[in-house]
């Protein structure tokens, strides 16, 4: 699938007027303290770095450039790219989705802790954690299927992904749900007639969710920054659900 990019998710609006002229007003006084103090009184956005390797994603939340280092070589990539199996969906076999979540995968598994560690070191409760997760999803760049791999859909493993730093709704859709399977959350895939998301369970969020397997899973959208767990696009309602690990 190769979907039109969602609309950015509509900011709402505050009725409370003076206290944004107050935040306003903060905010300019912070900036001009920043540019005379600088780094050392944290008036600035701060940068956390975790882990090494060959390979560094970069994406920001709630104020924090955020690097993530980690291994990955051509190798890793091209054993995804030899596995006999199908690049698109061909029939109503949605089950096809769950093959390509790979939470097992020694990447994955190494990329999941590593977000574990950002999430404690900001110290996230587990909406938070999952909407770290979202966002360092939503950094890879969004590329249709036709820009970056050919005429026809072309589904790409995490790995994949990962490589070639780019993909569309379900290249991204797969990588997140790898990475929140991998750190204990249950996902399940949404299969809407021409879109890919995410939806998760999680007891402490809120907003849109699917009824499913005696579980709430709420939406995660991955094509676009600035969406947050159980925030969806208006164009969106039933879908097809695929349990997957």
């Amino acid at each position: 699938m190769a979907p039109p990019l969602p609309p950015p998710p509509v900011k709402k609006k505050s009725v409370l007027v003076p206290l944004l002229a107050v935040i306003i007003v903060v905010i300019i006084v912070a900036a001009s303290l920043s540019f005379f103090l600088g780094d050392e009184f944290g008036l600035t956005p701060s940068t956390y770095s975790v882990g090494e390797g060959n390979q560094l994603y970069r994406w920001s939340y709630e104020g924090t450039d955020c690097w993530l280092y980690t291994n990955i070589t051509y190798s890793d990539y091209s054993d995804y790219q030899s596995i006999p199996i199908d690049r698109r969906l061909t029939s109503y076999d949605y089950s096809l989705c769950a093959s390509y979540v790979t939470s097992d995968d020694l990447i994955i598994e190494d990329i999941a802790a590593k977000l574990l560690k950002v999430a404690e070191h900001l110290g996230l409760d587990d909406v938070g954690t999952i909407n770290l997760v979202l966002a360092f999803s939503q950094a890879i760049t969004y590329t249709y299927d036709n820009e970056s791999a050919g005429p026809q859909d072309y589904w790409r493993f995490p790995v994949e992904t990962l490589w070639v730093r780019c993909g569309d709704c379900e290249d991204k859709s797969f990588l997140f749900a790898s990475l929140v399977e991998e750190m204990g959350y249950d996902a399940v895939c949404l299969v809407f007639e021409d879109h890919l998301a995410v939806g998760v369970a999680c007891a402490e969020a809120y907003g849109t969710y699917y009824d499913k397997f005696g579980s709430q899973y709420y939406y995660c959208e991955t094509t676009a920054i600035g969406w947050e767990m159980g925030d969806i696009p208006d164009s969106y309602g039933a879908a097809n659900i695929v349990q997957v690990e």
